[in-house]
């Protein structure tokens, strides 16, 4: 009996030890300028993806990273990449919520639907 109970202890230790950091992590998303010729769409893409995922994290910095990721969606299609434009339209309608409306549960169910 003993050992079914350290077995489950151990387990949720485990589990405990992979989770809690996991959820603590705040995704740390490029914010500084870079030089133009070291930018591409899908380097501009994925840190606009993660502006997105960051802002859906944290409500509190929603606004912030949000703006983050419709500046580097907007590079993304000025290099055209085919899938900015989306993104753009997409950043663009949470903005709008996120300044007009303060509807913060949106931004989490429209992240998701990427």
């Amino acid at each position: 009996m003993s050992r079914i109970i350290l077995s489950v202890s151990l387990a949720s230790a485990i589990a405990l030890s992979v989770v809690l950091p996991t959820q603590a992590a705040q995704p740390h998303c490029l914010t500084a300028e870079l030089d133009p010729e070291f930018v591409d769409s899908n380097l501009a893409l994925s840190v606009g993806q993660c502006h997105l995922d960051a802002a859906a994290a944290d409500p509190t910095q929603a606004l912030t990273h949000t703006q983050y990721a419709y500046s580097w969606f907007a590079q993304a299609e000025y290099l055209q990449a085919g899938a900015a434009t989306g993104k753009l339209q997409q950043a663009r309608q949470i903005l709008d919520e996120l300044q007009y409306g303060n509807r913060t549960p949106a931004l989490a169910a429209q992240v998701s639907d990427r």
